[in-house]
């Protein structure tokens, strides 16, 4: 088996060697996903290991324990909703992600599942999309968003945000996650639109979202880098405004420091200095990098009261 630490150290990449290729273009080279990776640091554990299953072998089961079933075929009707998005298993909850079965070499179903996000931190990729890289690739975009949204975490505040993104005429009875439990609903949720949202945001690969109600669009990227206070590693990132120089927060600690690689001051603030002599750093996750002040406020920090990041 093959492993290969990417993302400043916050994933894991587990396969053949094959696997691992298939995947790496998501996190790295001209394809790459841009998200800022550092800013992720509020899952159970890291790097976050992302390996390949059989995701349909009917091990899967609802996160209702009275019940038990495969997750692909989906159920009678022309809805084609998937039939338990949410899963379970090794006492772990799962967001699970469906594909036609044409993409996994199964054109009886419906639907399969192609890619599950489980909350304890990690992610899996059905072995059969091995044979298809580009949409493997997309699956784990998706799959990521659902980390990005644990993982930073998103705040309440940046929920409603992305909310009137996709409601721009006005709030609807769309919530983020289930009302109760998934069923016919799933493909109304915000939070499940929020995987489409945020490959178009911070990539360049095309999310299927034909069943969704909400409907992500490219044109959606820009307000998306700034409800996450998360603007692009690459590209087109915001021009920085008053306040809007990058800071650092010294994991375990509720307070943001000066960086001097976008500030006018000529250094760093002598508390970061003196974490990173202690061996504290962004890939070793030391030291997390949060896009401006206000994005830190969001989180519930503060700045600090001595170097006084604006």
């Amino acid at each position: 088996m093959a492993e290969r630490i990417v993302a400043n150290g916050k994933f894991k990449l587990i396969g053949t060697d094959n696997q691992v290729a298939v995947l790496l273009p998501v996190f790295e080279g001209s394809s790459a996903m841009t998200f800022p990776w550092q800013m992720i640091d509020d899952l159970p554990r890291f790097p976050v290991p992302i390996s390949w299953d059989d995701l349909n072998d009917g091990s899967l089961r609802q996160s209702h324990s009275h019940e038990t079933g495969h997750f692909f075929g989906g159920p009678s009707g022309a809805d084609g909703q998937p039939v338990f998005p949410r899963v379970h298993g090794d006492g772990e909850e799962g967001h699970a992600i469906s594909r036609p079965g044409s993409y996994l070499g199964m054109p009886e179903k419906r639907l399969a599942i192609a890619g599950v996000f489980w909350t304890d931190g990690r992610i899996k990729i059905d072995i059969r999309m091995e044979a298809r890289p580009d949409d493997a690739r997309e699956v784990l975009s998706a799959e990521l968003a659902h980390a990005i949204d644990y993982g930073l975490p998103y705040t309440a505040a940046m929920k409603t945000a992305i909310t009137a993104l996709f409601h721009p005429g006005g709030a609807d009875h769309h919530t983020w996650w289930e009302r109760q439990d998934y069923g016919a609903e799933y493909y109304t949720l915000v939070g499940e639109a929020n995987m489409a949202l945020i490959t178009h945001a911070y990539s360049n690969m095309t999310p299927w979202q034909d069943p969704f109600t909400h409907k992500s669009t490219k044109e959606m990227a820009a307000r998306v880098h700034q409800i996450l206070g998360a603007p692009p590693t690459t590209g087109t990132a915001p021009t920085p405004t008053t306040g809007g120089m990058r800071v650092y927060q010294i994991r375990g600690y509720k307070k943001v420091h000066r960086n001097a690689s976008t500030s006018s001051k000529t250094d760093d603030c002598y508390t970061v200095r003196n974490a990173r002599g202690q061996g504290k750093t962004v890939a070793n996750g030391g030291l997390i990098v949060h896009a401006s002040v206000e994005a830190a406020r969001v989180r519930g920090l503060t700045p600090c009261l001595i170097c006084k990041p604006t």
